[in-house]
């Protein structure tokens, strides 16, 4: 299941945009739980982070920290599959203590 999560994100953009960098964060989560404060119990709650740009990646992983989450990159849109519905990261919220 997680394979098709992936490929319907990857199918849904135009395929003479595939040079344009593409990142996904903040869909792993219910929004109650994004909503919510995430510094808890001194750790911050964990945001994984996937994409197709290293850069990319790296700018969205600065967001992240900015509004308070830790992010986790998984590196390429393949790997992000691992927190997609299906996946073995999906289920979890996790927070990160430094």
């Amino acid at each position: 299941m997680a394979f098709a999560v992936y490929n319907d994100v990857v199918n849904a953009f135009p395929s003479d945009r595939t040079d344009q960098p593409l990142v996904k964060a903040f869909n792993t989560l219910p929004a109650a739980v994004l909503a919510a404060d995430p510094v808890k119990d001194g750790g911050h709650r964990v945001v994984f982070l996937s994409g197709n740009d290293a850069e990319a990646n790296t700018q969205v992983a600065d967001l992240v920290g900015k509004l308070g989450f830790s992010a986790i990159n998984l590196g390429s849109l393949t790997q992000g599959r691992l927190a997609q519905f299906g996946g073995p990261l999906m289920v979890h919220n996790l927070i990160k203590h430094a």
